[in-house]
């Protein structure tokens, strides 16, 4: 049968968008790295505070040639933002700032790609925007390109609390 082309790139958009969370089409066809990716061991799904919408600036007059959808999670009472986005077939270069992210301008961020098996922060912030890079636009082998990234506040001049690094919403 058929098989989903991009489950990796469903699994984050089904966590971003606070909506259903489904498993998989077929009884023993589930991707259990991915079902841990957007749940805690106990089933809770781990979902941002708000849907992902795309960036403000989508509808300005400097849009994003493809496209570039963000949430937040805010950490209880202490006003803390992690921020994340998800770029779908950008066909120019983009930078992304904490404002299009809804994080105040006031804090510093460094941002992880999701799929940087390096793991090294950026530093982020309105002096440091993210750049998305350009992909092909549509699908290449049946895959559309996109990339996903997580923004994390600075706690001080030097640390930052990345949370699970193996979930779709870390904090």
């Amino acid at each position: 049968g058929k098989r989903e082309p991009n489950p990796r790139m469903q699994a984050i958009i089904s966590a971003l968008s606070r909506g259903a969370v489904a498993f998989s089409d077929r009884i023993g066809h589930s991707n259990w790295t991915l079902i841990g990716a957007t749940c805690m061991a106990d089933g809770e799904l781990l979902r941002a505070d708000k849907p992902a919408t795309p960036i403000e600036r989508y509808f300005g007059s400097t849009p994003p040639q493809g496209q570039i959808w963000s949430t937040y999670t805010e950490v209880g009472e202490t006003g803390l933002r992690f921020g994340y986005a998800l770029s779908v077939s950008v066909r120019r270069d983009y930078d992304v700032y904490p404002a299009d992210m809804v994080l105040p301008a006031s804090v510093d961020y460094v941002v992880l790609e999701y799929d940087d098996t390096n793991g090294v922060p950026r530093p982020f912030s309105a002096a440091s925007p993210l750049r998305v890079n350009a992909t092909r636009a549509g699908r290449v082998n049946g895959k559309q390109h996109w990339s996903f990234f997580r923004a994390f506040p600075l706690l001080g001049a030097r640390f930052a609390l990345l949370g699970e690094s193996d979930t779709i919403v870390s904090v």
